[in-house]
């Protein structure tokens, strides 16, 4: 394998991981550009009529236990005390749970409910078959969901070739390093 199949597999690997952001992106800017796209108007997240700011903090807590409202302003880019008034309206419609740990009163965690969970799972199935009826002419939830599996297994494939290179590399150095001179 040259180093040309190395980049392609390493940026399928990066692809791959960023894919749940990526596809959130494009959904946002398929709704924004796409008459099609109000097919999200009775999803399971519509009902909350979100801001996009809310939407992302449900999204950033989505793959984490919990996070501070100081990680989640950081990683929006945005202050604080925005952060605040947004976690707090989240937490009225029961979507996100404000909590402190006991080994730090000083701070406060938000986490996502079970309920947020669970609507989250299913606006993201919801998304992920338009996103692939839309760009991909497959025709059923079964032959969407085949394709999905399909490229996992692609990219998991992918991910254990660069981790066999990296070990023969690693073990070539070693080699290289103990012969004499």
């Amino acid at each position: 394998m040259d180093t040309t199949d190395t980049n392609i597999i390493e940026t399928m690997i990066e692809a791959y991981e960023r894919h749940s952001k990526t596809q959130n992106e494009l959904i946002f800017a398929m709704n924004a550009s796409l008459p099609s796209a109000d097919a999200f108007k009775d999803s399971p997240l519509a009902k909350f009529k979100l801001h996009s700011l809310q939407r992302n903090i449900l999204l950033n807590l989505r793959d984490r236990e919990s996070m501070t409202v100081g990680e989640i302003a950081k990683a929006e880019a945005t202050h604080q005390p925005a952060i605040s008034k947004l976690v707090v309206s989240l937490e009225k419609m029961g979507l996100i749970r404000r909590f402190q740990k006991e080994e730090d009163f000083r701070r406060v965690y938000v986490e996502l409910t079970e309920y947020a969970r669970e609507v989250l799972k299913q606006q993201h199935e919801i998304e992920r078959h338009y996103v692939l009826r839309h760009y991909c002419s497959v025709s059923s939830v079964k032959e969407l969901n085949e394709l999905a599996d399909h490229f996992e297994a692609c990219v998991d494939f992918f991910r254990r070739v660069k981790e066999s290179q990296e070990k023969e590399a690693k073990l070539k150095r070693k080699t290289n390093r103990a012969l004499p001179l």
